[in-house]
């Protein structure tokens, strides 16, 4: 008799366990449907368009610019591009010496994602960069002109001093960056 005794109680011990191993996973299961893990969280495309700015863009534009001049004038050559248009020849000192402004790593402008590696930028690509670099300071110094000739000459009203335009540039730059991907 007392096995049985003792078999009954272990029987019900093991009923208590399996009861309250049940009820501990259905409270999981229940805890896991109101809080479940997150998965791979989806990261968010950046949709703004590139800046204006980059070498890759300039540099690609250049290149549909030129090709175009090129079949409207077919008597010049592509050696005399440059030359015929007007515009400087940089030398490839010059372009070296400004290779430090610009960005570390190219754009792949197919899949708009950074490509791995330093950058190694060809003359040609410093060169046009260079121009549209001389058109953008040219556009600046027209425009200040024209607004100090408007304010009445410069150090009028409440725009004084470097410290004005250190502020202006600082507005127009932040404003870039959050307009534009890919602003160095």
């Amino acid at each position: 008799m007392p096995n049985i005794q003792r078999l009954n109680q272990e029987f019900e011990a093991n009923q208590l366990a399996m009861q309250s191993r049940a009820t501990a996973q259905v409270a999981l299961q229940e805890l896991e449907t109101l809080s479940p893990e997150p998965e791979n969280p989806a990261t968010e495309v950046d949709t703004r368009p590139i800046w204006p700015g980059r070498i890759e863009l300039i540099y690609q534009a250049y290149l549909a610019e030129n090709t175009t001049w090129l079949a409207a004038n077919p008597t010049v050559r592509p050696t005399q591009y440059r030359t015929k248009r007007g515009l400087l020849r940089w030398t490839k000192a010059v372009c070296n010496g400004e290779m430090w402004q610009l960005p570390r790593q190219r754009i792949n402008l197919e899949t708009e994602t950074l490509i791995e590696g330093p950058a190694s930028w060809k003359t040609e690509e410093v060169q046009a960069w260079l121009d549209w670099e001389q058109r953008q300071e040219q556009d600046l110094e027209r425009q200040l002109d024209t607004e100090y000739a408007a304010a009445g000459g410069f150090g009028s009203e409440s725009r004084r001093g470097i410290g004005h335009i250190h502020r202006q540039l600082q507005a127009e730059s932040d404003a870039e960056r959050s307009q534009y991907r890919f602003c160095d």
